[in-house]
């Protein structure tokens, strides 16, 4: 999911090589590298998520799931609070979002407000 983010591939070149769906759930849940700053660019992306079908909208919480796990890792191993707080506010923004998209209820929904509960635990470790 992070292919276009992360690499130099283009979106023609993941349609040619995964197809039509698979090229467009990509670019639902990737970011606008036009807009520069980072908080912008992040509140742009749960914007478009917000608005993309709902398996784009269960990658994208997949994803935050995933990344909220491995932070709270990476803090409970000694990394600064501060290196994580733009990370930590741009999950905490997308849990209303998914929560209006996917459902309150939903698996994935219950996942990441779990690892952001944890995450705020660690606030106060």
């Amino acid at each position: 999911h992070d292919l276009l983010e992360d690499t130099h591939t283009h979106a023609g070149e993941l349609e040619e090589r995964f197809g039509s769906s698979v090229a467009a759930l990509v670019q639902h849940v990737s970011e606008d590298a036009s807009i520069d700053d980072e908080q912008a660019r992040k509140r742009a992306l749960r914007a478009q998520v917000s608005r993309a079908p709902a398996d784009a909208a269960a990658v994208f919480a997949a994803d935050k799931v995933s990344n909220a796990r491995e932070l709270r890792s990476r803090l409970s191993c000694g990394l600064a609070a501060d290196e994580a707080d733009a990370k930590r506010d741009h999950y905490r923004a997308s849990l209303p979002m998914l929560e209006r998209r996917l459902g309150p209820r939903d698996t994935l929904v219950d996942q990441l407000r779990f690892e952001l509960e944890m995450l705020e635990m660690l606030d106060f470790a």
